[in-house]
């Protein structure tokens, strides 16, 4: 088995790496936008995979445990060596989730209100405050030059902050990206988040791809849609893809 190809800037698919790498600037911003079952998550993977080495990578998971987002890199053979991986979601049930455990298990027990928010009481530690923003926009402050981050996904956040909290990490993922030649991947369902904050998502990106799949005689099929590229609305169309041991790649 070959891996796609590293160090390409884009996606790992070869074909459309250099179609586009002259396309766009060196920092950019790209929105993933998938339906379920699409392979938008294992793309996200891909395209994490495919920056250029010696680059940090920072990968934000809220839909899989970081041993498992591990595992499926290193099921392909993709190299983890410069991969930083956080759990979101782990931190959302450390921070708010157990928080709540406790309280209901305390009740159960008879223990008051007052008693449980209590200054000496375990559970008065516990911020209700998510803070994801602070947690990403922490590691990226702390580069000082290009690198490669992808959020998988922002259904979580929309679902566990608001939508402004969404869009302002959003907008200043932009500005860090292009201020510094980086390149930011944002994974989102196509049916999670509203109208207006799609809109403003898809108008803030630079790129943005779609992964959709068809039933045709009993197989899917899968298709990857170049939906954006800023300033290049000619570079834009669907293609046939085939998802195999190497990930995504245009049909030989």
């Amino acid at each position: 088995m070959t891996a796609p190809i590293s160090g390409t800037g884009f996606l790992g698919i070869p074909e459309l790496d250099a179609a586009l790498s002259a396309r766009l600037p060196p920092g950019w911003l790209g929105l993933l936008v998938g339906e379920s079952g699409a392979g938008t998550h294992l793309l996200a993977k891909q395209f994490a995979h495919a920056a250029v080495p010696g680059e940090p990578v920072l990968f934000y998971t809220t839909t899989e445990p970081p041993a498992e987002a591990k595992a499926a890199f290193e099921d392909r053979h993709w190299d983890v060596s410069q991969l930083q991986i956080a759990d979101l979601e782990g931190e959302y049930y450390d921070g708010f989730l157990r928080r709540d455990l406790d309280i209901a298990l305390a009740r159960k027990d008879g223990i008051g209100m007052a008693q449980l928010l209590a200054p000496n009481s375990p559970s008065s530690t516990r911020s209700r405050r998510l803070g994801f923003s602070t947690h990403i926009l922490a590691d990226v402050a702390g580069l000082t030059g290009p690198f490669r981050l992808v959020l998988d996904s922002l259904d979580f956040l929309f679902e566990a902050s608001s939508p402004r909290e969404v869009l302002t990490l959003a907008r200043q993922l932009h500005h860090r990206t292009h201020e510094l030649g980086g390149q930011a991947m944002l994974v989102v369902h196509q049916d999670s988040a509203d109208a207006p904050s799609m809109a403003h998502l898809s108008a803030m990106a630079d790129v943005i791809l779609t992964t959709r799949k068809r039933l045709e005689k009993g197989t899917f099929h899968h298709e990857l849609t170049l939906t954006k590229v800023r300033n290049q609305p000619e570079v834009t169309r669907s293609y046939s893809v085939e998802i195999g041991p190497d990930g995504f790649q245009l049909p030989s």
